[in-house]
Order: structure tokens, then sequence, then C-alpha cells
């Protein structure tokens, strides 16, 4: 836990090429407490590639896990491949028909954009219903509004 913390404090001081070492130091230490960490530094570097390749990987062994298809959805909605991060958004929401039929319908209706917009209606209606939107959802919506502009 010591370098994976270390990893979070020199990520926050802008310091990529130490963080990336300590993520690596701690997952060979424990690589299954790990499970979506070294995907996460190399999208923070900027290296979607090797952030979609890894968590690919950890997605063989962890089909459920909700991290891993998270950050699938969010590096391939940065890379443009819209209908990718689509599917990682249908395996996040699979648990709920509803849910999975409206993305379905949203993207068949309008492609990303209606999606994006799917996806900040449900946030928004989460956060009434709970009274709070999470920064996560937060950020969530900022990054799929302003990035949905393109099918």
């Amino acid at each position: 836990a010591t370098h994976r913390m270390r990893a979070w404090v020199l990520d926050a001081m802008h310091e990529p090429d130490e963080s990336f070492r300590e993520v690596k130091q701690a997952i060979t230490l424990d690589p299954m407490q790990y499970i979506t960490d070294l995907g996460e530094a190399y999208m923070a570097r900027g290296q979607f590639d090797d952030a979609i390749a890894e968590l690919r990987r950890r997605s063989e062994t962890e089909h459920d896990n909700f991290f891993i298809h998270a950050d699938l959805m969010q590096i391939y909605w940065l890379k443009g491949m819209k209908k990718e991060a689509v599917e990682e958004l249908e395996k996040i929401v699979r648990d709920d028909p509803a849910k999975t039929s409206a993305v379905r319908r949203a993207y068949t209706r309008g492609g990303s954009p209606a999606v994006a917009q799917w996806m900040m209606d449900d946030f928004k209606a989460d956060a009434v219903r709970k009274k709070y939107l999470s920064p996560f959802e937060r950020a969530a919506t900022t990054l799929f509004s302003a990035t949905s502009r393109t099918p």
C-alpha cells in the first residue's frame, strides 16, 4: 500500500515517471490488489494503447470488475473509439436491463452524443434520488458532454 500511496502523491506533484515506477513496484509486490492501477497509470501518461492492453488482460480474469470497464470506457471515449466505449458502458449497466436497453436505444438513435446525454440524464436522476452527485459522476458528466460531439 505504501508504494501505491507514494504513486498517488507523486502523481499529484506532476511526477508521472516516478509515480509510474511506484505503481509498477506496488503491482510487483501484490499483483491481485491493484487490478486497474497499471492501466490507469498508462492512461495518465497518455499511453492509451498500453492502458487498453493492460485492462483487457485484467478483464480476462476479472470479468465483472466495474473499475476495469469504467476505465476502458473512458479510454475508448478519449481515443474517439465511441462504439467500444458504449460497449463497455453496456457491461457496466448489464445488471439493469432497463439501463442496458436505454444505452442501446440511445446509441441507435443518435450515436455517442445521445449516449453521453443519456449518461448525464442518468447521473442527474440518480443525484435527485440520492440528493448527491459524486465527484466521479460530476467528472464523467463533464468529460462525456465535452467529448460527445462526434458519433
